[in-house]
């Protein structure tokens, strides 16, 4: 594992972006990279979930589901990213989270992101009178809104939080956890 090659387990614009600024951020704070992140490949890989993952687990596995299928399409690289939003309720309210999973080294690293406050009744239109397998919740708030379907995080906080940062956050605290060797339990 000496190229370096960084692949990204997504084709998605905002995920490569999160990830390349990521990756300068860490560099600049001086962690270690696996194999220095020098340059960043994305392959499609299937999440092998409902378009609409709910819940922490579901997420978690369209994340680990897309890590194993990178690993498989480009094997022998020096860190697979993975990430994967969903939607989970919390007192009562429901928020959208990313759930990011690295493997680099032989270490495996994970964190999630902030979370975005979805509307209810967006969530409903979805879950109760939609369907969760083939529709989500940003494809409905982009028809309310009249936002990007896969940023509906920037409208719905005026433009302070979109889902790049919010992604490269949770991608930078991987990157932080991985450097450390070995990484707390």
């Amino acid at each position: 594992i000496s190229d370096g090659k960084v692949i990204l387990a997504s084709r998605g614009p905002q995920k490569r972006a999160a990830l390349e600024q990521a990756l300068v951020s860490a560099a600049a704070a001086g962690c270690k990279v696996p194999g220095g992140g020098r340059s960043v490949t994305c392959v499609g890989a299937a999440s092998g979930i409902n378009e609409q993952p709910v819940g922490f687990e579901e997420t978690q596995l369209g994340a680990l589901n897309r890590l194993a299928a990178a690993k498989q399409a480009e094997p022998g690289a020096a860190l697979y990213v993975a990430v994967e939003n969903g939607i989970v309720e919390v007192c009562s309210e429901w928020f959208d989270f990313a759930c990011v999973i690295m493997d680099g080294d032989g270490a495996r690293a994970t964190a999630l992101s902030a979370m975005v406050r979805f509307p209810r009744a967006a969530v409903d239109a979805v879950l109760v009178a939609g369907d969760p397998r083939a529709q989500t919740v940003g494809a409905g708030l982009a028809e309310e809104l009249g936002c990007d379907a896969q940023d509906p995080h920037a409208a719905l906080t005026g433009g302070l939080a979109p889902r790049a940062a919010l992604l490269r956050q949770a991608i930078e605290v991987c990157l932080g956890e991985l450097s450390l060797r070995p990484p707390p339990a």
